[in-house]
């Protein structure tokens, strides 16, 4: 979850998290809401390893 910019995304990742059974938040303050577009090498590489 990019937090940098505090939109929506960020209000609500915790609880859409916590809805999931599954879930799994990965917090990125230093990126907005378009962080796998900003990084898309550390995008791939944590759902690489939820998969894993």
């Amino acid at each position: 979850m990019g937090s940098g910019d505090g939109g929506p995304p960020s209000l609500i990742a915790a609880a859409v998290t916590d809805a999931l059974a599954r879930g799994r938040l990965s917090r990125w303050p230093d990126h907005t809401h378009f962080g796998p577009f900003e990084d898309p090498a550390r995008a791939a590489s944590e759902i690489l390893a939820v998969l894993e």
